[in-house]
């Protein structure tokens, strides 16, 4: 239900609110990688772990979240867009 909301929100005839917040650089960026981060982010959380990084939880995350876009992004310019 909410979902359907904010589609008809951003479709509607004048832009609102919710398709500014939507249409934001970081965000629309993000849309272009968001399969390779859906691919990778998985096996790099799996394989960063503490043990091997001996990172606290935030910064390990920070570290898992920076390799998996980082990694998206060189996906999407050598793989699916050269």
């Amino acid at each position: 239900m909410v979902h359907a909301a904010a589609i008809l929100a951003c479709t509607a005839a004048v832009p609102g609110r919710v398709a500014r917040a939507l249409a934001i650089w970081p965000l629309r960026s993000l849309g272009k990688v968001s399969y390779a981060v859906y691919l990778f982010h998985w096996p790099l959380y799996l394989f960063l772990d503490e043990d091997r990084t001996g990172l606290g939880f935030w910064p390990l995350f920070a570290l898992r979240v920076g390799a998996t876009v980082g990694l998206a992004i060189v996906s999407y310019h050598v793989v699916e867009s050269p």
